[in-house]
């Protein structure tokens, strides 16, 4: 998921928690549950660097942290790809 998706949800469930504040009820458990775990995401996913970048038409890979540089650069064309951290192993 990306980050601009991750905020949108953030953005929806806040606007539940709000619709619960404003009727005077409880927010349920999952939605405040939901907000911890997108804000977490968000904030680790923005600390990451990307490992490589694709261009959105061609799919073109280039493997580089840094953007793409050079004639062929448009940044509403090339996306950053990162890595997921891999699940740790349960005893």
């Amino acid at each position: 998921m990306s980050i601009e998706a991750m905020k949108q949800a953030l953005e929806a469930f806040d606007k539940q928690r709000l619709y619960f504040l404003d009727r005077n009820d409880v927010a349920p458990d999952h939605v405040y549950k939901a907000i911890t775990s997108l804000r977490q995401a968000i904030a680790e996913a923005e600390k990451q660097e990307p490992v490589a970048w694709m261009h959105k038409e061609t799919a073109l890979l280039r493997k580089e942290i840094n953007k793409p540089k050079g004639s062929d650069w448009d940044a509403d064309h090339w996306i950053p790809l990162y890595t997921h951290t891999q699940p740790k192993e349960k005893p």
